[in-house]
């Protein structure tokens, strides 16, 4: 599987989208009906104004976006250092790099939407490299409270 990965990585992007709408969404939304009743059960809680054309539209749209992410994180596989700074745009790390140096850490939060993988390169702008995963920091007690939730 990992030779597989890799080689679809070497493909450009704009072809792995391509494979995303014409080969892996059909398959997921159509054929394999991917955790369909669980998403259209999470869209009715969160948007119960929406009617059900909308809330299929919207659903679809996720599915599509759930596409591209796959396609994206197998292309994270080989994407450079430098290709990640042009695709992926922070702002105002200048002042976390500054609070950091202030007050000896920070924890950065990040909204669940977007390729995790690409994101992460974050870490690797600021001066101090350390980065602490919540099961070995002393935020794991709190997250472990999370998950019971």
């Amino acid at each position: 599987m990992e030779r597989i990965i890799a080689l679809l990585s070497r493909l450009p992007l704009k072809v792995l989208y391509g494979i995303a709408d014409t080969i892996l969404y059909p398959a997921i939304y159509y054929l394999l009906r991917y955790r369909r009743k669980v998403v259209a059960k999470n869209i009715a809680i969160c948007f119960p104004d929406l009617d059900a054309p909308a809330r299929k539209a919207l659903s679809k749209r996720f599915y599509h976006w759930f596409c591209d992410l796959a396609v994206e994180t197998i292309y994270g596989y080989r994407i450079s250092d430098a290709e990640i700074r042009e695709r992926v745009v922070f702002h105002g790390l200048e002042e976390r790099e500054e609070q950091i140096r202030q007050h000896g850490g920070a924890i950065l939060y990040l909204g669940h939407l977007g390729c995790w993988e690409w994101i992460a390169d974050v870490a690797k702008r600021f001066e101090d490299k350390t980065i602490q995963s919540h099961e070995d920091s002393v935020c794991s007690l709190h997250a472990e409270r999370i998950r019971l939730i």
